[in-house]
Formats: C-alpha cells, sequence, structure tokens
C-alpha cells in the first residue's frame, strides 16, 4: 500500500506498512503528516529536492516537522438545526441592556437565544417564504414556550413576518466566536 502523505512543504509518497498508523493534525495552514519514526523503509526515501536514485542523496530524509501541542485546534461537532417560532423584540425595549452588555439597537440584527452562545452567528430561516436572515446572538430568551429566538423588527420585517407577530422558522448556528483561555494566576511571591 503506497499513502501520499501531504506538509505545508512537500509532497511525500511512501510505503507504509500493513497495520503501521498514520495521523494527520488539521492545522489552518493545510494538514501535515505525523508518521511514527523507525520505519525500514525510511532509510530507502530520498532527501527533498533530490531526484531518486542521485548519488549525492543522503540515506535518510529530513524529520518531519511536528507542530506544537498547542496549534490543534480543538474539534467542534456541528450544532443541528432548531425549529420552533420566531418573535420580535418591541419598540418600548430599545435602548435596554443586552445580556453581552450592549444596549439593543431595534436596526440591528441582534437576536435572543436561550441555548445558542452569546456572540456566535446564526442563520433564521422563516419556513413559510423560505427568506433568511444572518444574525448575531447577543441577549437571552425569549421566555415564551415554544419560541427559540427574539429578533429585532428589523429582522422581523426582512423575514416577512413583522405583521403576524410571529413566524415558523429555522434557526442554524454558523460560527461561536474563539474565546482564549484565562490567564493563568499570578504566582505566589516569595517574600
Amino acid at each position: 500500500m503506497v499513502q501520499k502523505c501531504m506538509s505545508n512543504l512537500q509532497i511525500v509518497s511512501r510505503p507504509v506498512p500493513a497495520g503501521s498508523l498514520c495521523f494527520s493534525v488539521l492545522l489552518g495552514i493545510g494538514s501535515m503528516l505525523l508518521p511514527f519514526a523507525g520505519h525500514a523503509q525510511d532509510a530507502a526515501l530520498p532527501a527533498a529536492g533530490v531526484p531518486p536514485g542521485a548519488k549525492d542523496a543522503p540515506a535518510k530524509a529530513p524529520p518531519v516537522k511536528r507542530p506544537a501541542a498547542a496549534a490543534a485546534p480543538v474539534a467542534t461537532r456541528r450544532r443541528p438545526a432548531q425549529r420552533g417560532r420566531a418573535s420580535y423584540y418591541h419598540p418600548s425595549l430599545a435602548g435596554r441592556k443586552m445580556a453581552n452588555g450592549k444596549k439593543l439597537d431595534l436596526n440591528s440584527h441582534s437576536a435572543a437565544s436561550k441555548t445558542l452562545p452569546l456572540g456566535s452567528t446564526a442563520v433564521v430561516t422563516n419556513t413559510d417564504n423560505g427568506r433568511s436572515v444572518t444574525v448575531t446572538i447577543d441577549d437571552r430568551g425569549p421566555y415564551v414556550d415554544g419560541r427559540i429566538v427574539d429578533l429585532t423588527p428589523k429582522t422581523a420585517e426582512e423575514l416577512g413576518f413583522k405583521e403576524q407577530g410571529t413566524a415558523p422558522v429555522i434557526v442554524q448556528l454558523v460560527d461561536i466566536p474563539y474565546l482564549p483561555p484565562p490567564p493563568p494566576p499570578p504566582l505566589p511571591s516569595g517574600g
């Protein structure tokens, strides 16, 4: 069996013995091969950029650079779409403080959800007419049974349900903002 492995520097084609494992770590810049070291076939591989059979080729290929353990992203699974009813904020709520600390702007694409992470981006689709709008989850709610999202009047108008007040929707999470880990606690002072 021959396996082709690609790193951000070169493409390597080598025979892989049956039962041998090869790990691939997905990075933002590409994929990199992390093979187990010490295979007998590694000695027969030419160095990168040296044609096979060249007399000056070193006996062993250069080592594969491995990323730092912290560089690998945390895998997240895609959340299923939520189905339910959407409503919109009453105009009297304009300027009130939302869960993220900002004031509610009725002309924005802010939304409230009880379950989606604050700061995340979602696509809300009206199932009656197929219209979709991308919103940012900035608040918590709605607190009415059967409703899964509160939208601004502008968003409700774009989705075509401002006259009715509510509409059946599908809410699909698109993006969750990356939050860096908190800094380590300060070291005790030696005194």
